[in-house]
This record gives C-alpha cells, structure tokens and sequence, in this order.
C-alpha cells in the first residue's frame, strides 16, 4: 500500500506544480506588456536624445563631434570594406562592414549602433573598456558569409534594395543589442543557462530599444507576451537541453515495457540502453514561449526588486560562471526562490 500512497502523493504534488506555473504564466504574461520602461533609469538618461536623434537620421553629421569618432577602414584580401566607430564616453569600439554601393547606407547609422551599445553597457551591466563589440554587415547579399575571425563576431544585416526598411531597422535597433549582450555574457567562459542568456539579452535589449523606438519594442513585448500565454508549461530549466529521442528508447523497450509505460507514466524500464549520434535532440520546443517566460522573470525581478539589485544578480551569475549557482545566488540576493518559475 505505501507504494500507492507515495504515486498518489507524486500525483498531487505534480497537479500543484502545473497550477503555480499556469498562474505564474498568466501574471508573467501581463508583467511582459506592463515592464516599467527604460527611462526610469538614471544610467540611460543623459544621452538617450542623442542617439535617439542619430538613428533616425544622420548621426555621423549630428553627433559625430560629440559621442563618438568614425575611422574608414579599406577591406583586406577577400573581405569588406568597414567603418570602425569609437565611443569618446566609453573607449568601447565596433565595426559595421557593407557592400562598396552600401557606403552611405552603411555611414548613415555609425552614430546609432555606438549610441546604442553606450546605451546597453550599463544596463547589462558591463563597465569594461576597450570592448571590442560584434560587428554588424550590412549588404543585399541574403547568402553573405562572413569570413572566419577568431576576433570578432559578424552579424549579418541585409538590406533589401540596398535600403534601410522596418526588417533592418529592427535587426539594428534590437537584435544587435541582444546578440552583444550574449558577447558580454561570454566573459563567464561557461555554459549557463539557457533561460539565463537569453532573458538577459532580452531584457537588457528591450530597456535601449524601448528609448530609442518604443514602437519596436512593443511590438517585440507584445509576440513574446502572446506566445508565452500560450504555454502550458515553460520548462525553462531544460530549454537547449539534450534528450534522447523517444523512438530511440522505444526500439530498445520489449512489447511488456511499452504496455507498461503506456498505462503507468511513472514506469521506467529496466536497461542498459545504447544510443548514437543521431538519437538526441535540442529541447528548442516552444522557443518563442520560452523567450517570453524568460524576459518576463527578469521583469518580475527588476520591478519587485529594483534594477540595481537585479545588477547584482545578474554579475554575481556571470563571475561565477556556474550554471548550477544561477538559482541559489538569486535566493541569496533577492531573498526568494526562483525555481517554481523555471522548473
């Protein structure tokens, strides 16, 4: 009998669990669209008229003399041509490389990349120097390769018609932010998690994006908001994950173990198994929903808890590099366990 007793408690404890996170997704869903807007910030202040004034038009003409210094740079053997922008405020530096017809195009938003990435620095935060940032390429090339670096990332941004449109202008304003943020990540040399990467690189995106066109990052909020109400369960925990594959297991079970799994979920058939290459997969179900879940916890933090507390979390997880310390140094610093949030 206690062996039924204790299935029987399994089973009130999972329905327990799928009820707090149902909740926590209806609340985590309204925190998304309701996130307290970057402008609060007193690090972001000072300059966000300025670089919202160099990405809506000529930067180079507006504020070159200000914030920052552009350098032309002739492409090398087999490569592009590139502006090299450098941020007078932070000594931070990052290239945008383009298509010889694309010289204006390109030139046009060096003020507003720099503007954005001063912008982003603190609220990652990163207070390093000299950061040589990922690069952006602009062309019409849609099947454009970057050629091999070990000392810069390249992000491919293609400009349909050799002009600047709503497509490019997002990847500029918001998905450049996001991809330098996962660059600052890089400083823990680890594997952390996944739900940690990617909702700090959203989080920390959406609060410049949100200073510069508000309307994007909307938008932004408003598809991740829509796909995360739209789960059941987040599971951040295993998002990225590696899992065997079922039919992998399943060619391995008798006809008696796949009767038994089939009315007894709790059931785990005796091994040993063996499994190849091709018998695992990514656990990248659901990623929108997951990208949704992520930013929302980060926005609950900050908006519980403030952004400088969140600060501290977010560098105490970096410098420890230990994806196994993400949850324990968040009840440490907050007070209060996350894990009902990501499990």
């Amino acid at each position: 009998m206690s062996w039924i007793i204790e299935l029987i408690k399994l089973k009130i404890k999972r329905v327990k669990r799928d009820l707090m996170q149902s909740l926590a997704i209806l609340f985590f869903s309204a925190v998304v669209l309701a996130s307290p807007e970057a402008s609060s910030d007193p690090l972001l202040k000072e300059d966000v008229s300025v670089v919202r004034a160099s990405c809506a038009s000529d930067g180079v003409s507006q504020a070159k003399k200000r914030f920052f210094s552009v350098t032309s740079k002739p492409a090398a053997f087999g490569d592009l041509p590139y502006f090299e922008i450098r941020s007078f405020k932070t000594s931070n530096f990052v290239r945008i490389y383009y298509e010889p017809k694309l010289y204006a195009a390109a030139k046009i938003k060096a003020g507003c990349l720099i503007g954005l990435l001063d912008l982003l620095a603190p609220i990652i935060p990163d207070s390093r120097r000299n950061v040589h940032w990922s690069a952006m390429v602009v062309t019409t090339d849609e099947k454009y390769t970057p050629p091999r670096k070990k000392d810069e990332l390249r992000w491919v941004n293609v400009l349909t018609n050799g002009k600047w449109d709503d497509k490019s202008v997002y990847f500029l304003i918001h998905a450049m932010p996001h991809e330098e943020v996962h660059l600052s990540q890089a400083r823990s040399k680890s594997e952390l998690p996944r739900w940690f990467l990617e909702g700090h690189a959203e989080w920390a995106a959406l609060h410049v994006t949100q200073q510069i066109k508000p309307e994007i990052a909307k938008q932004r909020r408003q598809e991740l908001s829509t796909a995360f109400s739209q789960l059941k369960s987040a599971h951040l925990t295993t998002w990225g994950g590696i899992q065997v594959k079922k039919e992998a297991i399943d060619r391995q079970l008798t006809p008696e173990d796949r009767e038994k799994m089939a009315n007894d979920p709790t059931y785990s058939p005796a091994g040993p198994f063996t499994f190849g290459p091709g018998d695992y997969t990514e656990d990248d179900e659901n990623e929108s929903g997951r990208y949704g879940a992520a930013l929302a916890l980060f926005d609950y933090l900050e908006k519980r808890y403030g952004i400088a507390t969140t600060h501290v979390w977010i560098s105490k997880v970096i410098a420890s590099g230990n994806a196994e310390q993400v949850t324990a140094l968040a009840e440490e610093v907050f007070g209060q366990s996350i894990k009902e949030y990501i499990e």
